[in-house]
This record gives structure tokens, sequence and C-alpha cells, in this order.
């Protein structure tokens, strides 16, 4: 009944006045909850880990702030060493040292975006690497040949359904972060897979919010990516570490829509490796830049301003 199955002083017109009375009743309850055991959920889960890394080493880009970076390397590290069985596939949580359930695509999704993050706010190809590792197994676990991946492995406990989870609330969908996720991948590897596999799950996240577009957040922020004029910018250099402007130019990256690869001595082989076309880019004496737009690159150049003339950027983003 209404008004009637919650304690409430809906009636009561004098709602707003002390009530006296209830001190010792309140005394009383206090003493007896300090006596009771404090439960605390001290659980561990891989796909909400995975969001605050890749929300942490998004902001180490943005505002510079080693701690947000340290802190995200220290958990996926967790992650990595903790949440993983010897076949490399992902546990649900973790508890008091106890791994327990099969990762689901949320927990594969949102640490391969992870991956991604972290790969472009340190270019440590290591992390590139995980991003397509997770990601393939994320297809390989979840995928369906006629589009979209479902929530639950086949190896795991079955349902009544095998239901594909699209809709993006306070938490994004596993299918909306995985098609970011692979589109990302399509653009910094440049492998034919991750170019259809973004293909196909755009398809089905279009079919899915064509008639309630405000249901799907995500799946909107990916394929406005997708959709948007974007640029490839490769910088080769002998330098182990990252340019200063490099780094300074990530800062409005997103704005422009730019995806950042940087090849050195270390890294070369490794990054051939996932992204081939970068072993057509040589390492010479000086740092050069090659700006590519829609698969075509301009001439290298070793002044980082021509490529801001490029971005139709001011000078005083490149200096």
């Amino acid at each position: 009944m209404e008004g009637f199955s919650v304690p409430n002083l809906l009636k009561n017109s004098e709602y707003e006045k002390a009530f006296y009375s209830m001190d010792g009743v309140r005394n009383t309850l206090l003493k007896y909850r300090y006596k009771k055991a404090l439960l605390t959920d001290n659980k561990i889960l891989t796909s909400w880990n995975a969001l605050l890394i890749a929300a942490l080493a998004k902001a180490s880009v943005m505002t510079g702030n080693k701690k947000y970076l340290d802190s995200a390397v220290a958990a996926f590290g967790f992650i990595d060493k903790r949440l993983k069985d010897a076949d490399g596939k992902l546990f649900l949580r973790i508890c008091d040292g106890e791994t327990k359930f099969d990762g689901q695509l949320d927990d594969y999704a949102f640490l391969g975006w992870a991956a991604i993050e972290l790969y472009e706010a340190t270019f440590d190809v290591n992390y590139l690497k995980k991003a397509d590792e997770i990601c393939e197994m994320a297809y390989s676990l979840f995928g369906d040949n006629a589009g979209g991946l479902y929530f639950y492995s086949e190896s795991s406990e079955q349902l009544i359904r095998r239901p594909k989870e699209y809709y993006d609330g306070a938490m994004p969908s596993g299918n909306s972060v995985a098609a970011y996720a692979f589109y990302k991948l399509s653009r910094l590897t440049g492998q034919t897979k991750w170019i259809e596999r973004s293909r196909k799950q755009f398809e089905v996240l279009t079919t899915q919010s064509e008639h309630y577009p405000g249901a799907h957040a995500f799946a909107m922020f990916a394929m406005s990516d997708a959709l948007y004029p974007s640029y490839e910018l490769i910088c080769t250099t002998d330098n182990g570490s990252v340019p200063k402007c490099i780094r300074d130019l990530q800062k409005i990256a997103a704005v422009k829509n730019i995806s950042i690869l940087v090849k050195n001595n270390k890294n070369a082989e490794m990054l051939g490796d996932i992204a081939q076309f970068t072993k057509d880019y040589p390492i010479g004496d000086k740092t050069l830049y090659y700006l590519c737009k829609n698969g075509s690159c301009a001439r290298p150049t070793d002044n980082i301003e021509d490529i801001c003339l490029k971005l139709k950027l001011g000078r005083e983003f490149c200096v």
C-alpha cells in the first residue's frame, strides 16, 4: 500500500520540528550497530578497474600528472598478473586472493580499451600488443559471424539464452567499447581484421541505436570517431624518448582525431610485427614526422610546425 510500506513522515505536518523522543532510540541503535562486524565489499572487478585505468591514462595525457599514469600502470599490471589464467583468459573478479568466474565481454572490451589508452599515454608498444591480444581473445570468445558480440562465452555457464548487450547506461556496453577498441586498433595497426571487425560492429550498433540514440551514448562516441575526418601521425626517431612536441600535440589530438605512433630503435621490431606498415618508415639521424590521411601520407618533415600548419593549428601548439 502506498505510503505504508516504508516508514515516512508524509502525513506529519510537524515534520520539520525536532523529534527529541527519538534521541534515546537512535543512541540505542547506534550502540548496537557498533557491536556488529562491519561488512565491506572488497572484491576487485576486472571491468570496473579497466574503466578506471582508461580514465587515468587519458587524464595523464591531458594533464601531464604522472600520478595518474603510475596508478594506471600499476592497476593494469595487477590485472595482467593476478586476473588471468594460464591461457591468458580473464577472470571476472578477485576477492581475498581468490580469482573466480570466467571473464565476460565487458572485462575484455574494457581492458582492451585500457591497454590502448596506456599505449597512447606511454608509447610503450607492449601495451599495443596487449590490446591486440585482449581484443583478439574477446572476438574469439564472444564473436558472432552475424555481427555483435555475446555477453558470455560458449564455455561459460549457460543460461536460458545467450544475450548480446548494446545499451549504454551509466556503464557503456561491451559491444560499444569493443567497437571503439577494434576501430582504434584498425587505425594504429592497419590490420585488415580490425578494419573488418570494427565495420561489422558499427553496422550492428547503427541498427540498434537507430530509434533511440540516447540509449547508446558510447556507441555514438565511437561512431563519431569513425565518421569524422581523421589523421595518423608516425614519428620516427633514433632517440629512445618521446619528443616533447608529440606530448603537446596529444592534448589536442582527440579534437583533431589524430592517432599517433612513435617508432624508435628500441621498439621498431615489435611495432613492425603489430603494425606492419611501419616497416616502411626508416629511422634516420633526424626525427621525422609523417602525417597521413585516408591512407595517404604526406612527405616527411623534421619540423613539427609543418604538421601544425597541415592540421590548421596555430604555431603555439607546436613550439
